[in-house]
């Protein structure tokens, strides 16, 4: 038994017949629920991280402050002015916060380059739980993909800085 299956013909599954109206709005869609659809550049279209300037690794969290925390951060783009993520482990109890999280690995030097990396919190080890985020090169900064933490006093780090001075913050 031979059963045709053929676009052309209205056919979309073996057996199954659809009009050609039906067939474009099943396909249009699919492209947005699977989001096959052209997305931002993410070195365009970024949000600027909150409290960038409390992130640096010699900013010293100290008890009465409250400490930075990504406990609520929404996943996106992020930019921290000119600042990047440390690529080795910064000191408990530093970038603002309690548990730092540092980019294990390296950061892509070539304009344009996004890769995946894993950052880590610093704990009761260096590495004491990954968090996947990705990295972009946009030329005279860079962006990163981060996600929420898993727990409160826990937060991405950017920069060295001196302890008590603002980084960088982002110039249009």
């Amino acid at each position: 038994m031979f059963t045709q299956v053929c676009i052309q013909t209205g056919y979309l599954f073996p057996g199954i017949h659809y009009r050609t109206e039906q067939l474009v709005v099943m396909i249009l869609l699919l492209v947005l629920a699977t989001g096959l659809h052209a997305g931002a550049d993410p070195c365009t279209d970024y949000k600027e991280l909150p409290f960038a300037d409390l992130r640096f690794e010699n900013n010293i969290y100290t008890v009465p402050d409250e400490p930075v925390t990504d406990r609520y951060l929404k996943p996106a783009w992020y930019r921290a002015g000119e600042e990047d993520m440390p690529t080795s482990p910064p000191k408990l109890m530093s970038c603002g916060t309690k548990f730092p999280i540092w980019l294990n690995g390296t950061i892509p030097l070539v304009s344009g380059i996004e890769v995946l990396r894993f950052a880590c919190l610093v704990g009761a080890t260096s590495c004491t739980r990954e968090y996947m985020v990705k990295v972009k090169n946009c030329g005279q900064y860079r962006v990163y993909f981060l996600g929420r933490t898993s727990g409160h006093e826990q937060a991405y780090c950017f920069g060295v800085g001196e302890s008590g001075k603002c980084m960088n913050s982002i110039t249009p």
